[in-house]
């Protein structure tokens, strides 16, 4: 689907967010990395206590209009019938699907979005206070179930405790699956040549004036 350039992401957060945090983080996400492959038995095994009735309620999820976006739609749902459960899959224009994101009329009683996320800084408050924080502008859920531990990792002063509340606060949200769940990590290639300096390799181009930095080698 990704042309190789996908990896299944073990946490919310991404390793370019990891920052303070960085060893923690990568010794959690070392703990619950999976390489992708479906786990349609176990997941039967999973529902089967589930009440009839509520396996028996739609869950729905809406994707934009774009190739791969769709292929990992048809992917999702194709999991979700295989385990028995009653799934809907929306495909609507991607000129509008920003509206599912930030219009709560738009969005109406829709289950589950699809979403492309990237960190800001290397800091991983960043990434959760936008995500998974009560007001974060990619928290449509309304989730609230790490604000303390937001609050009081922010408070801290201490780098090693403040990286321990995060650890916390991401196995929490990893046990829970919520208020995301855990995708794919894209990568982002850059070409760069020999007449030109300057160009970040980054995702910098979305809130950054990179194009000042730019200058020529003379070649």
């Amino acid at each position: 689907m990704y042309a190789g350039s996908g990896t299944p992401a073990p946490l919310q957060a991404v390793p370019a967010a990891y920052g303070f945090a960085e060893k923690g983080l990568t010794t959690y996400a070392d703990s619950v990395r999976t390489d992708g492959t479906a786990r349609i038995e176990e997941a039967k095994k999973l529902l089967a206590g589930v009440p009839a009735d509520v396996k028996a309620k739609e869950i729905s999820l809406v994707v934009p209009q774009q190739a791969e976006t769709q292929q990992l739609g048809v992917g999702i749902k194709d999991a979700a019938d295989r385990i028995g459960l009653k799934f809907k899959l929306d495909v609507v224009p991607a000129t509008g699907y920003s509206n599912y994101l930030y219009d709560p009329a738009t969005r109406g009683d829709t289950d589950l979005l699809y979403t492309q996320f990237w960190p800001n800084i290397a800091n991983p408050l960043d990434w959760l206070g936008i995500t998974a924080v009560t007001g974060g502008s990619f928290n449509q859920s309304g989730y609230d179930g790490i604000d303390a531990l937001y609050a009081e990792a922010v408070a801290t002063k201490d780098e090693s405790a403040r990286a321990e509340l995060v650890v916390q606060m991401e196995r929490k949200l990893h046990d829970e699956m919520n208020p995301m769940f855990s995708g794919l990590q894209l990568t982002n290639d850059v070409w760069l040549g020999n007449r030109i300096t300057g160009a970040p390799a980054s995702f910098a181009f979305v809130y950054y004036p990179w194009a000042a930095h730019l200058g020529g080698t003379g070649k």
